[in-house]
């Protein structure tokens, strides 16, 4: 969400995410067993990913794994490998308003579609940010 002056103002967290090689399926065990965290939901999204989230605390965590597919996620796993944290997720009220805001900010878009965008922020250590819909 934007202020008066056009200055985006997050509100909340809604994901954190961390883009993986192995089996999330598998790597949410480990999470469970080192950090205490259960409940982890395993879900595949057609043949592009295979997710693992969990609610903690009202933020989602994500371990996503690229399966099959062109994007600039499994381009990202096959040349870094496991990189620890890739995105956090910020609801907004206009995915494409605040992308446009965003890139004319200096923010390099990695991927817009309907109801989601990633954005590269290299003046901010390269953060990845994703933003979707808020929900009412």
């Amino acid at each position: 969400m934007s202020d008066d002056t056009g200055q985006f103002k997050a509100e909340s967290v809604h994901q954190i995410g961390i883009l993986v090689k192995e089996d999330p399926e598998e790597l949410c065990k480990e999470w469970e067993k080192l950090f205490g965290i259960s409940g982890w939901q395993i879900v595949k999204l057609g043949n592009m990913f295979k997710l693992a989230l969990v609610d903690f605390n009202g933020v989602q965590l994500e371990l996503a794994q690229p399966l099959e597919g062109e994007s600039y996620h499994k381009e990202h796993v096959e040349k870094y490998g496991n990189t620890g944290l890739h995105h956090i997720c910020f609801p907004v009220a206009d995915v494409a308003a605040e992308t446009k805001k965003f890139e004319e900010q200096g923010g390099k878009v990695l991927t817009l579609m309907p109801g989601c965008a990633y954005i590269q922020f290299p003046k901010a250590g390269n953060v990845i940010i994703e933003l979707i819909p808020k929900r009412d």
